[in-house]
């Protein structure tokens, strides 16, 4: 997993392939959230926990296991629909969970997942995590539960007639980053430059500026557009500069031949990391606190099914992401394949393993611990008027992500000493088929089942 110390020579492999597969780096940065009604619901139809009993699996893998329906819906883009592959494969049916609207769960335009769970239309959504941080004063019932991947593309783009250098060529020819960005900045001043319409790039933007020894107002003739509109403009000859967020907008410019001339990658390779963190994010589930207090064995189980995804991708990614990439090509219009989707999930907008969660979660010297990463983006969120000032939020009222992790971890910990103390291989007959089952739900990271079924195996 790419963690933010790459050296330079994967700049050069990276801008080789940004013609074809970065776009989709843009996966989770979308529309600003909306969703100003507060409150939340919850879907206990199916459940055994906070809903009547539902019948038990009669499947050899994880006999016993709880039959439960749970509403998901997914926003078209790479990192937000690697979900597909565990649907066409049959492994939430693994863990008893049956997702509906068959086939695929539901198809959510961008910036409208929170207003699906708050109207108990939905009940696990994706979602990127700042737009959680802009509405958490609003929708406080509602929580991030995952990080499936951590998100490195926002760009500045350049029209290609003016011919300018990327801060990365710079970089590689000798500038430092100062260097390199003040000359940017005097070659921006005075021209046009749009930027998507959301605001929670601010902190992008506000350092390039600081770098560039630009004031975005007044050196700049600044327009803020709906991501169609930038991508008019730029391609009509109006405009200069410009940042789209979207994934059919940023093919659409690398297409067209925009120079990538700032780029978070670049930012995040050459900053510390107190000041880069700030302008990470990362793509997730999201729920309401209300749907994980009454089902939370099965959200642990979907989480598992998460994990798993992950862990196939990069074990055998083209053959994992075929599906997904048939999927992106109908929903988004984003035809790369699955070896470009390989190249996004892996290298530019890289998943994030079982075994590398704790980074986001323990490691409070990472950059990429979550309190790191989001107070920054609370506190801009604060000055901008985004969430009420006077208030201290935090960012463990909205991520809860971390304490779901740590679950999972204990019960993994917890099969692992039952096994080691049980004599398994002594086993015989159903004892035996329970221990085998809660083999294969370990290595699915289905820990919720692993330590059922082996108590059960060794009672």
């Amino acid at each position: 997993m790419y963690n933010g110390t790459t050296g330079r020579g994967r700049r050069r492999e990276f801008r080789l392939w940004a013609m074809l597969v970065v776009a989709l780096a843009l996966g989770s940065l979308v529309w600003a959230g909306c969703g100003s009604s507060s409150g939340g619901g919850s879907n206990t139809g199916g459940s055994t926990e906070g809903g009547e009993p539902a019948a038990e699996s009669s499947g050899s893998d994880n006999p016993g296991v709880p039959q439960v329906n749970v509403r998901f819906g997914m926003q078209p883009f790479g990192d937000h629909s690697i979900f597909v592959t565990g649907l066409t494969n049959g492994w939430f049916e693994d863990v008893g969970i049956n997702v509906e609207p068959k086939p695929l769960g539901k198809d959510i335009p961008p910036g409208k997942a929170t207003q699906e769970l708050v109207t108990n239309q939905l009940d696990i959504v994706t979602e990127y995590a700042p737009l959680a941080i802009q509405d958490m004063s609003q929708v406080p019932d509602v929580k991030m539960a995952a990080f499936d991947d951590i998100n490195y593309g926002t760009f500045v783009f350049a029209n290609p007639e003016l011919k300018l250098e990327t801060l990365e060529e710079r970089i590689e020819g000798g500038e430092s980053l100062d260097e390199a960005m003040k000359k940017i900045g005097e070659e921006m001043k005075g021209k046009s430059y749009a930027i998507e319409s959301s605001g929670f790039h601010r902190i992008f933007y506000n350092t390039v500026a600081k770098l560039g020894g630009i004031n975005l107002n007044s050196d700049l003739e600044l327009s803020v557009l709906e991501d169609p509109q930038i991508v008019q403009q730029a391609l009509g000859g109006q405009l200069d500069f410009a940042s789209p967020a979207g994934v059919a907008q940023m093919v659409q410019l690398f297409q067209a031949g925009w120079t990538p001339l700032v780029s978070l990658k670049t930012l995040v390779e050459e900053l510390p990391p107190e000041e880069s963190a700030p302008m990470l994010g990362n793509t997730g589930l999201q729920l309401t606190e209300s749907y994980l207090n009454e089902n939370r064995e099965t959200v642990l189980r979907f989480l598992s099914v998460m994990y798993r995804i992950i862990d196939e991708i990069y074990k055998d990614p083209e053959k994992t992401l075929e599906e997904q990439a048939t999927y992106l090509a109908k929903v988004s219009g984003t035809e790369i394949g699955a070896k470009g989707l390989t190249e996004v999930l892996t290298e530019i907008d890289p998943l994030t393993p079982f075994d590398k969660q704790a980074e986001y979660w323990n490691d409070k010297e990472s950059n990429l611990y979550y309190t790191k990463l989001y107070q920054p983006q609370i506190d801009e969120a604060q000055k901008g008027g985004v969430l009420p000032k006077g208030k201290n939020f935090v960012p463990k009222e909205v991520i809860i992500a971390g304490e779901l992790y740590e679950e999972m971890v204990e019960l993994k910990e917890e099969y692992e000493k039952l096994l080691k103390s049980s004599d398994v291989e002594g086993l015989s007959g159903k004892q035996k088929e329970l221990a085998e089952a809660a083999a294969t739900q370990y290595e699915r990271f289905n820990y919720v089942d692993a330590v059922r079924l082996i108590k059960e195996a060794t009672a």
